[in-house]
């Protein structure tokens, strides 16, 4: 581990490495934020039940449509998950 007295100085004396740093930095952020995302509403939003659909279809010139929007499901302790419009 380098003591953060080294680190401060070798960023005080070069300015083209401390942006680096920065940057390096931002970009980890942002991979890290987006595979949490990805992590978290890939787990917790589940597609539509085919059976659901197709039991709710109807006939209308010759093809099978359903009316009602279809959402979907999502467990109740992970409500706190959903879109709030």
């Amino acid at each position: 581990m380098i003591p953060r007295g080294d680190i401060e100085g070798l960023l005080d004396r070069n300015p083209a490495f401390a942006r680096h740093l920065i940057r390096m930095l931002i970009g980890k952020v942002r991979t890290l934020t987006q595979k949490v995302l990805d992590l978290a509403l890939k787990e917790r939003l589940r597609p539509v039940r085919p059976s659901s659909s197709t039991e709710k279809a109807v006939e209308e010139k010759g093809m099978r449509v359903v009316s009602e929007r279809l959402t979907s499901t999502i467990s109740p302790r992970d409500r706190w998950l959903a879109p709030r419009w």
